[in-house]
């Protein structure tokens, strides 16, 4: 049987003759993420043109790495694509046979930028899921005033370890890759495009493919911090107390979201909501919450 159009994935690749790292580039890992294609297909179009010169290595760029669930303009459409990044001995489900196509591409690169959007209003930000200094810098060349960790001790935690099977950047660090998630902010926000694009040619200036980027003005503040440190996932139906944002304050014993059977979800610690989710299904991820570190 031949595989079907839609598990397979647009690729492209551009190579210097010169040897160097090769960057890979995902988006769309979420097909209501539309920001990551859209600037992709505005740096491939420069490159094809010889607007971007590429000074040494190679870049790969996914624009839609599942590619029913864009078309549809649907999250996914079996099961949530990062959570399935791993080896499948028999994949059954349409994530996992797209995860199966994918993780060659993270096997065979040096960096990989996952470029994504989430549902709630708020700033982009950086995860940066380890503390070595190669992720750091690569984390941190990106230019976002956000960034922030605890991406992996928030998934090994008991009550959240069974929701995770595997996302890229982590099954990239299993590898020995240099991997981060940029969060280009709300889905449907034009401002995205442009830091998505801005994301995709730091990278490519930080690894030297191509000539250094020159900085309009220099970031006067250090880059706020949080590390997220627990994940609560939607177990029965209720709803959030209001709209939250991405970031925003919490106070201890403030009051999230409320269930239908009256029981509520409350702070345990003065944090930040992230990532506050009002269109998730039961069994998935509804928010976290994180703490300022810098």
């Amino acid at each position: 049987m031949k595989p079907s159009f839609y598990h397979m994935h647009e690729v492209h690749t551009f190579s210097s003759l010169k040897n160097g790292p090769n960057l890979l580039v995902f988006s769309a890992i979420h097909g209501n993420e539309i920001c990551g294609p859209a600037a992709i297909q505005k740096i491939i179009f420069r490159l094809k043109k010889g607007l971007i010169p590429l000074d040494k290595g190679s870049v790969t760029f996914v624009p839609i790495c599942n590619p029913l669930a864009y078309k549809k303009g649907k999250r996914y459409i079996e099961k949530n694509l990062n959570r399935v990044i791993a080896q499948q001995p028999i994949p059954k489900l349409y994530e996992e046979k797209l995860a199966s196509h994918l993780i060659p591409w993270i096997d065979t690169c040096d960096y990989l930028l996952d470029i994504h959007s989430y549902e709630a209003e708020g700033p982009a930000f950086v995860f940066q899921d380890t503390v070595d200094k190669k992720t750091k810098a690569f984390a941190q060349c990106l230019g976002s005033h956000t960034i922030v960790t605890g991406w992996l001790e928030m998934y090994t935690a008991p009550n959240a370890a069974v929701i995770n099977e595997g996302d890229t950047v982590s099954y990239a660090h299993s590898q020995g890759k240099t991997g981060v998630v940029i969060e280009c902010g709300q889905h449907n926000d034009p401002n995205a495009i442009l830091i998505a694009e801005k994301a995709i040619l730091s990278a490519m200036s930080f690894l030297g493919l191509t000539a250094p980027i020159k900085k309009k003005t220099k970031m006067t503040s250090t880059p706020l911090t949080v590390k997220g440190y627990k994940v609560f996932s939607k177990h029965q139906k209720g709803r959030f107390v209001k709209k939250w944002k991405h970031l925003d304050p919490i106070k201890k014993g403030e009051v999230i979201a409320i269930y239908h059977d009256g029981t509520q979800e409350t702070a345990d610690h003065d944090a930040f909501i992230m990532l506050p989710n009002s269109k998730v299904s039961l069994g998935e991820e509804w928010f976290y919450l994180g703490k300022r570190t810098s």
